[in-house]
């Protein structure tokens, strides 16, 4: 069984290594807004047809670029989310057979996995590989689409006298750096790169675990689990399996013959039957709503009637939401604190590629109040964590990878965060 707290932890580099993957984006979506909208009287004398074809070979010299940083970028990312998933594993054996050895009923596997355990995990990685690599792609081409909006909407304005050239700049960067660097699904739901990253490896993480655990009962001929609990459990005016918090930290049956893991029903299996409630039933095991699914921090052990232990307290419902309210404003704060940092490197890498005063005014003017955003937000993330007596997650902070992070004094000011 995963703890709550190994599933939040195991996945922030994850998170990080994606919020880097869009500051390059951004950053190279400014460059090459910046090269296609200062050509001086191109800008506004050129054909609209020659001013299209211009731009559409320029989105695509922007989209090879951005395409080969990705593969770059992935091939780190997966390594990352590669041992997060064998940590897991290991992790997960050794809970599982703790609870055997303890029944008398196996030897500990320790660190060593047999093949069928290291399929299981190849399986859940390979997939949760390919649906990053699902989103890198739409990233990329929303990437180019977002250029050439850019692109089109600052020469319409400049075209009809809406604003001057400078200004039709500025606001091309503005929304660039706003709204660049996102997923979107074939719904046309739009989530940042880093919700969709971390949501995409913890479910698949807490899937893998969760397929060990089950196969590993189905060997030893148990029938029943426990499902882990945690302060903040997602609780909604829905009945269970929707809502976390109506069957967290409880023992269930589990048929393994429904989920194809046994061939026949023991007495074990009508034993555990006649104690426990039905877990697929419950808990919604097998769909995104349920257990193990989209963004679930919980898993499930091993349970051993007369010999397994429930440490699980029960949770008292306002205590849950006023942490769930809690966690809920932390993880905002700090990717707020992430959304600055990124826009004020994006409006840095446009000033410095800026070639009239006046443009780069204007863009720096956004870069420093950015730098300021930047500044009172790790201030009041460090007040909120030191007043809720929270633990601050400095590394979920960090663009990039956190073991290369290097700090920017100059973001921080009346917060120090060399203490951290």
């Amino acid at each position: 069984m995963l703890t709550p707290e190994y599933l939040q932890e195991i996945t922030d580099k994850s998170e990080s290594l994606a919020a880097g993957l869009k500051e390059y984006i951004i950053k190279r979506i400014v460059r090459s807004i910046m090269v296609r909208l200062q050509r001086g009287e191109e800008f506004t004398i050129s054909q609209t047809n020659m001013w299209n074809i211009q731009t559409l070979q320029e989105s695509d010299e922007l989209l090879a670029d951005i395409m080969k940083e990705i593969k770059k970028q992935t091939a780190e990312s997966n390594k990352v989310v590669k041992k997060a998933f064998k940590d897991a594993g290991i992790t997960a054996l050794r809970y599982e057979d703790a609870e055997y050895e303890a029944a008398g009923l196996a030897a500990a596997i320790g660190t060593k996995m047999s093949p069928e355990y290291i399929r299981i995990l190849e399986r859940n990685y390979e997939a949760t590989k390919g649906e990053l690599k699902n989103l890198t792609g739409t990233i990329a081409k929303a990437a180019q689409v977002t250029f050439i909006d850019a692109c089109d909407e600052a020469l319409f304005k400049v075209q009809t006298g809406t604003c001057s050239r400078s200004q039709a700049v500025k606001e091309a960067i503005d929304k660039t750096v706003k709204e660049g660097g996102m997923v979107i699904y074939p719904s046309g739901h739009k989530d940042t790169v880093e919700t969709a990253t971390l949501r995409a490896v913890r479910t698949g993480i807490a899937k893998a675990a969760g397929d060990i655990a089950l196969k590993r009962m189905a060997e030893m001929d148990v029938w029943a689990v426990l499902t882990s609990a945690h302060v903040g459990a997602r609780s909604t005016p829905i009945p269970e399996p929707a809502n976390h918090e109506s069957w967290q930290g409880q023992v269930f049956y589990v048929d393994l013959v429904k989920l194809g893991l046994a061939k026949e029903y023991t007495k074990e299996a009508e034993r555990a039957r006649s104690l426990h409630p039905d877990f697929i039933e419950k808990t919604g095991y097998g769909t995104g709503e349920g257990i193990l699914g989209w963004n679930c921090r919980h898993s499930i052990g091993t349970w051993i009637d007369g010999v397994s232990k429930n440490n699980y307290k029960k949770i008292d419902t306002e205590e849950n939401k006023k942490a769930y309210d809690l966690q809920q404003a932390q993880r905002k704060l700090e990717r707020t604190i992430r959304k600055w940092k990124i826009q004020k490197n994006g409006y840095k890498e446009a000033m410095d590629k800026a070639e009239d005063d006046e443009t780069r005014e204007a863009l720096d003017a956004q870069h420093q109040k950015a730098k300021e955003k930047v500044a009172y937000y790790n201030k009041k993330y460090g007040q909120f964590c030191e007043e809720n007596d929270l633990k601050p997650q400095y590394d979920r902070l960090y663009v990039g990878d956190p073991s290369k992070k290097v700090i920017d004094k100059s973001e921080v000011k009346a917060y120090n965060m060399d203490k951290r």
